[in-house]
């Protein structure tokens, strides 16, 4: 993860995928307003991630905001379509390999496999029991610059809005066994270094 092979190895999502289950409502409002067919819509595929980096291109944003109506609370001058703009639906997905190996930070998994003929995941080195926690320091671009940041780090230190803080995050929990977690802002997922999703699924045949 991080190397030059994974940044090459993108993972491309589209709007139409029938699991995302986007609403129809949704699609119909956003391909109006954007002035294409829905399966136009639905269908542009676009690169959205490797595992150490995600960037959700505008195709996998839809307009959720309410239909205008005269309430008193939005002038009768603004264009309703941007009243809709105005609340937006982003789709996308991360997942791990369905099998993991793990070793410390920095260390050259393929310098050594050069200099001992390869490896069986026998080696050592290799860390288990344990578990990998995927962080998400989700951030806003425009034009190219950063926007927006969940985190908002430098200015929460001077009392702004952190949204991981104010939506309610939870920096430490406890498991069945007793043990003590402790996180940060955007800590997500705990991964155990001994699960697999190959070991999740068995197949079998029928005679």
């Amino acid at each position: 993860m991080g190397s030059d092979k994974d940044l090459l190895n993108k993972k491309s999502l589209r709007l139409g995928e029938v699991y995302r289950s986007v609403p129809t409502k949704e699609i119909i409002t956003t391909a109006r307003i954007k002035g294409v067919t829905e399966n136009e819509l639905k269908g542009v595929k676009k690169n959205v991630f490797t595992f150490t980096n995600m960037m959700i291109p505008e195709n996998m944003r839809t307009y959720i905001g309410t239909d205008y109506t005269p309430t008193g609370t939005v002038p009768a001058s603004v264009d309703p379509d941007k009243v809709t703009q105005s609340k937006q639906r982003w789709y996308g997905e991360y997942y791990f390999p369905s099998e993991i190996h793990v070793v410390p930070k920095g260390f050259d998994v393929i310098r050594y496999a050069r200099d001992h003929y390869g490896i069986d995941y026998k080696e050592g080195f290799w860390l288990k029991n344990g578990y990998v926690i995927v962080n998400f320091d989700i951030e806003t671009i425009n034009n190219d610059k950063r926007y927006l940041s969940y985190i908002n780090k430098e200015n929460s230190l001077h009392g702004y809005c952190n949204m991981w803080n104010m939506e309610g995050y939870q920096y430490s929990k406890t498991d069945y066994k007793g043990n003590v977690f402790d996180f940060i802002d955007g800590d997500y997922v705990l991964y155990s270094t001994d699960g697999s999703a190959a070991k999740d699924y068995i197949s079998a045949g029928t005679h």
